[in-house]
C-alpha cells in the first residue's frame, strides 16, 4: 500500500522552474533546495524554516543540483561547468570554498550514502571526484550523444550511473554503467521512441537495475542490461507533460496522473500495475514538469511555490494489491481488526521495568504539586531526576510527555519561581513546541531577561509568535535593566558619509547590552509567511524603533565583533525591513512618526542601487580586460628547439 498525504507550500519560488532542484541535505528532515542558478538553502521540511543559507556572487552560476557528500562531510556545487565547489555547513562565505577545476564541462554530481561523489561531464565521461584532475580516459559511454537524463544509485555496495542521451538523429539509448574493480562497465539499449518528450527512473533490484521510461503517450517501458531490451509494462493515464521519481522499491511517484476530471501526483505500483494513492495539485491549471523526492516527501512547483506531499509506500505484495490477505494455513480471511503483537529484546539489561519504573516515579513526584510544594523538596526531586537523565539508557524521556509535564508545571508554578530548575532546561534544549507557547509566556510575565536570552541562545524551532512577543518585551524593557545581566553597558554608534563628504553620525537607539538582546532574537531562524503575521500584532512604536536599529545595523561597515555578536546577516536585516514595511504599510503611510525614518532609509536603498550598478559596470569592465589579456602558458622545451616569433 501507498500513502500521500495533502500537500503543503514549502518555500515560495522567484525563478524558472528548469532552475530549481531539491536534494537530501546532511540534517535528518531537512531538503537542500537550489534556486535562481545562484543561492542553496537548507529547508526544515516541518516547520518551512530555513536552517541554512548561501549565495553565489554575481556572474557565478550553479549549472547542477547541489549535494551532500558524508565521505566528505561538504556540499558540492557545479558553478558554471567549469569548477567545483566544496565548503562545510559552518563555512558562511562561499568564495572561500574549496574548488576543483576540472579538464571537460560538467553534467552533474553525484553522492551516493557512504560512496565517493562521482562527477558525469558533459561529453559522457565518469569519474570519481577524487580524480577528477587526473582524468585520461577519452572513453565517452554515451558516444558524444546529448544527456537528457541522468541519475547514480546503490547496487551491491557499488556505484552504478544510469544515463539517457538523445543522438543526433533523435535516437533515444539508455546507458547502465556499473562501477567494478575501479573502472566502468557499459551496457547500452536503444529505447523504442523517438522524438518525444519523456521522464525517466531508475531502480535498483536484485539481479540489476533496471530503467522506466514514461512517454507522452503513457506507455510505460522497463530497460535492463540483462535482457538489453525495452519492454512495455504498463500505460499510465497521465498527460503530455509528466516527471517520474522511484518512491520505493516497486513504487514510482508520477505527475500529470488523471483522476476525475483533475490532474494530480500519484504512485503507482510497477509490481502489480496498479494506482495505490493520488493527490491533486495544490494549484489548478498548472503544469508540473519536474518531480523531486526526499526525506519521504516528494516536491513539485506548482505556481509560485515549492510544494512538499508527504508519503509512505508498503511492501508490495498481491494481498496488498488485492485488498484483502489469506491465510495460508487456515485459508481464512484475516481480520483487519486483530492487533499486531510485537517484542524486542532490550538492548542493555541494566535498564529494567523496575528501573523505568522508578524514573516514571521521579518524574510523578517532581510533576505533583502537592507532594514537592516548596522549593527546597522540588529541587531534591528535581536535580535527582536530571542526575538519573543524564545516563545514556534514559535519554529518550527527555521527549516524552513527562517531560513536556514536567515544563508545563515549572512555567505556571505559582508558588515559588524555578528559575535554577528553568535554566537546566533550556541548556538541555529539550522544550517540545506544544509547551513553547506557554512556556515563553511565563519567562515573559516574571520579566526574566535571563532566561529569555538563554531560551533564544539554546533552543530550536521557536514559533515565530513567542519570537514578536519577546521582542515586544525586550522593546518595552528599559535600558538599565539589561545592563544588570551584561557586563558591557554601553552605547554605539558609527559613522557614515553623506553626498556632500561630510560625517554624519547614525546612532544606535541601544545600549550595547539590549543590542546583545535583540541581535539574538532577530538573527534566529524564522518562515517569512508565519513571521509576516505575527508582525501585525507588534506595536506600532516598537516598529519605529526596530527600524532605526535596522538602518544601523545596515549603515555599520566595520562594527566590532565584540558588539555584533550574534548580529542577523545583511540578508537577515533587509528581510526584517521588508515585513515590518508589509505588515504595517497603512500606519507607516498615515504616521507623521515614520517619515523620517522612511526617508533615511529610502535614502540608504538608493546609495545601495548606485553603488551595485557602478560595480556592474566595473564588472563589465574587467570581464573584457579578462578576455583579452591571454593567460601565460608555460612551455616545456628540451634539449633543441626551434621557434618561431612573430613581432607585431
Amino acid at each position: 500500500m501507498a500513502t500521500i498525504e495533502n500537500a503543503f507550500a514549502l518555500c515560495p519560488i522567484f525563478s524558472d522552474e528548469n532552475k530549481i532542484y531539491v536534494t537530501p541535505s546532511e540534517e535528518r528532515g531537512c531538503a537542500t533546495v537550489t534556486h535562481k542558478g545562484r543561492c542553496v538553502d537548507i529547508l526544515k521540511i516541518e516547520d518551512q524554516k530555513i536552517v541554512q543559507s548561501w549565495s553565489m556572487r554575481h556572474g557565478m552560476i550553479i549549472t547542477a543540483p547541489v549535494v551532500y557528500s558524508q565521505t566528505e562531510c561538504k556540499y558540492i556545487a557545479v558553478q558554471n561547468k567549469e569548477e567545483l565547489r566544496l565548503w562545510a555547513r559552518d563555512q558562511h562565505n562561499l568564495e572561500k570554498a574549496k574548488k576543483k577545476s576540472v579538464p571537460h564541462p560538467i553534467h552533474r554530481v553525484f553522492s551516493l550514502p557512504n560512496l565517493e561523489p562521482i562527477v558525469l561531464f558533459e561529453n559522457g565521461q565518469i569519474e570519481v571526484l577524487s580524480a577528477v584532475k587526473q582524468i585520461t580516459d577519452t572513453k565517452s559511454y554515451t558516444d558524444g550523444a546529448e544527456i537528457i537524463w541522468c541519475e547514480a544509485v546503490r547496487w551491491q555496495d557499488s556505484p552504478v550511473v544510469v544515463i539517457v542521451s538523445r543522438s543526433q538523429d533523435n535516437r533515444l539509448k539508455a546507458h547502465i554503467c556499473k562501477h567494478k574493480k575501479d573502472r566502468w562497465e557499459n551496457t547500452s539499449v536503444e529505447l523504442p521512441v523517438k522524438g518525444e518528450e519523456i521522464s525517466c527512473c531508475c531502480m535498483p533490484i536484485s539481479q540489476t537495475v533496471q530503467i522506466y521510461t514514461l512517454c507522452g503517450s503513457g506507455a510505460l517501458y522497463c530497460v535492463s542490461d540483462v535482457t538489453q531490451s525495452a519492454v512495455q509494462v504498463l500505460t499510465l493515464p497521465v498527460g503530455d507533460s509528466s516527471a517520474m521519481v522511484t518512491a520505493g522499491e516497486s513504487h514510482i511517484a508520477v505527475t500529470g496522473v488523471k483522476q476525475d476530471g483533475k490532474v494530480g501526483l500519484g504512485i503507482f505500483d510497477v509490481k502489480f500495475g496498479s494506482l495505490l494513492a493520488w493527490k491533486p495539485y495544490p494549484e489548478e491549471n498548472f503544469r508540473v514538469k519536474k518531480l523531486y523526492v526526499a526525506e519521504q516527501h516528494l516536491f513539485v512547483v506548482c505556481g509560485k511555490a515549492l510544494y512538499a506531499y508527504r508519503f509512505s509506500c508498503g511492501a508490495c505484495t498481491l494481498a496488498s494489491a488485492l485488498g484483502s490477505f489469506t491465510s495460508a494455513e487456515t485459508g481464512s480471511k484475516e481480520d483487519d481488526s486483530e492487533k499486531l503483537s510485537l517484542s524486542w529484546k532490550v538492548g542493555n539489561p541494566q535498564v529494567t521495568e523496575k528501573s523505568c519504573a522508578d524514573v516514571l516515579s521521579l518524574f510523578e513526584k517532581v510533576n505533583n504539586s502537592s507532594k514537592t510544594s516548596t522549593i527546597e523538596d522540588f529541587r531534591d526531586m528535581f536535580n535527582l531526576l536530571m542526575e538519573v537523565l543524564q545516563k545514556p539508557d534514559y535519554q529518550q524521556f527527555w521527549t516524552s510527555p513527562y517531560m513536556s509535564e514536567l515544563i508545563r508545571r515549572l512555567a505556571t508554578e505559582k508558588k515559588f519561581w524555578p528559575k535554577e530548575e528553568i535554566l537546566q532546561i533550556i541548556n538541555q534544549g529539550f522544550v517540545p513546541p506544544s509547551v513553547m507557547a506557554d512556556f515563553f509566556e511565563a519567562l515573559i510575565q516574571h520579566s526574566d531577561l535571563t532566561l529569555l536570552h538563554a531560551a533564544t541562545s539554546h533552543l530550536h524551532d521557536i514559533p515565530e509568535a513567542q519570537l514578536v512577543k519577546t521582542l515586544n518585551f525586550y522593546m518595552s524593557c528599559a535600558d538599565g535593566e539589561f545592563a544588570e545581566v551584561c557586563d558591557k553597558p554601553e552605547t554605539m554608534e558609527e559613522p557614515a558619509a553623506d553626498d556632500d563628504g561630510h560625517t554624519r553620525t547614525v546612532k544606535c537607539p541601544f545600549s550595547f547590552a539590549k543590542t546583545q538582546f535583540i541581535n539574538a532574537v532577530v538573527a534566529l531562524p524564522y518562515n517569512d509567511v508565519f513571521l509576516l503575521e505575527c508582525l501585525q500584532n507588534f506595536k506600532f512604536e516598537n516598529v519605529l524603533i526596530l527600524m532605526q536599529y535596522l538602518h544601523y545595523c545596515f549603515t555599520s561597515n566595520n562594527p566590532d565583533e565584540d558588539i555584533k555578536g550574534c548580529a542577523p546577516s545583511l540578508l537577515q536585516v533587509v528581510d526584517w525591513m521588508c515585513l515590518l514595511v508589509d505588515a504595517h504599510a497603512t500606519q507607516l503611510i498615515l504616521s507623521p512618526d515614520a517619515r523620517p525614518v522612511l526617508v533615511d532609509l529610502h535614502q540608504l536603498v538608493h546609495e545601495q542601487l548606485e553603488f551595485y550598478d557602478e560595480l556592474i559596470s566595473l564588472e563589465a569592465v574587467l570581464s573584457q580586460l579578462k578576455k583579452n589579456c591571454a593567460p601565460f602558458k608555460e612551455r616545456n622545451v628540451g634539449l633543441y628547439c626551434i621557434e618561431v616569433l612573430h613581432i607585431a
